[in-house]
């Protein structure tokens, strides 16, 4: 199992912070899994 051991906090204005809980809801997954996934799926411009 992978450890998680790492915390961030970050910012966000109300509407930021609603459409974040909105998306919790919808997904009925956690804020955490909603945020990682979400970090998953950015494209970086990478290669």
């Amino acid at each position: 199992m992978r450890k998680r051991n790492h915390t961030v906090t970050i910012r966000m204005n109300k509407a930021e912070y609603d459409l974040l809980q909105n998306k919790v809801k919808e997904s009925g997954r956690t804020q955490q899994e909603v945020v990682i996934k979400a970090d998953v799926r950015i494209k970086t411009g990478q290669s």
